[in-house]
């Protein structure tokens, strides 16, 4: 099985301007060499991540981020959802990096 190369660069998941019609959709992402997804969506207007391989199990916004714990099947992973604005806002973007030692969330070329 080869390595995952893990790259310094988070995902922009919506900064999209039509950021509505992407609701529902699946974004295509690599967790550490495994082909998986994230699925975007609105609640309360808050963003959850839905990855095949895990489930939220606890989010929290501190101001700056949206901090997403998210259990897997290789264990916890820490999503660290950066906003532009509070409350989030159609439009806004919004970066999505997996911030642990053992996973990386990394867009599919």
């Amino acid at each position: 099985m080869a390595e995952a190369r893990i790259f310094d660069q988070a995902i922009r998941v919506a900064a999209h301007p039509h950021f509505d019609d992407m609701v529902g959709t699946e974004q295509q992402v690599v967790l550490v060499g495994y082909p998986g997804s994230i699925r975007i969506s609105r609640a309360n207007e808050q963003i959850r991540i839905h990855g095949c391989h895990g489930q939220i199990v606890s989010h929290v916004f501190d101001g700056e981020y949206y901090l997403v714990g998210m259990e897997t099947e290789y264990g916890m992973v820490t999503a660290r959802i950066a906003v532009s604005a509070e409350p989030m806002m159609v439009g806004d973007a919004v970066t999505v990096s997996v911030v642990t030692s053992r996973l990386w969330a990394l867009p599919v070329k």
